[in-house]
């Protein structure tokens, strides 16, 4: 599941013609380092893992939509924020890939 909620992220980003190209590929390689975490966390706690992909998905695809809605951004990024609570301290690397992802999205003007 990861793997395709990843791709589908990946996809999302790719298409997101409304952000330069070169935060576009940014995002990517960030999105790569997460897919690499996330496989490491999944060998030992799956459920969460999947709910950090998830909600970074949710996340960059309602910051991406032409017309966003505030409301679904702040609720999305606090989903991300919250399923990262037990990883912050375990995993820091996997907390900063997820902080730089939202602070690549955030400096697009997204």
């Amino acid at each position: 599941m990861i793997h395709n909620t990843l791709n589908r992220l990946e996809m999302r980003i790719a298409d997101a013609t409304g952000v330069p190209k070169e935060k576009r590929s940014e995002l990517l390689k960030l999105i790569a380092k997460l897919r690499t975490e996330l496989q490491a966390i999944s060998k030992h706690d799956p459920e969460n893992a999947e709910t950090i992909a998830s909600f970074a998905h949710l996340t960059a695809h309602e910051k991406l939509k032409k017309k966003t809605n505030p409301k679904l951004v702040q609720t999305s990024e606090s989903g991300l924020e919250e399923s990262l609570v037990d990883f912050r301290a375990s995993n820091p690397q996997l907390a900063a890939i997820i902080d730089d992802i939202l602070n690549v999205l955030s400096a697009s003007g997204i």
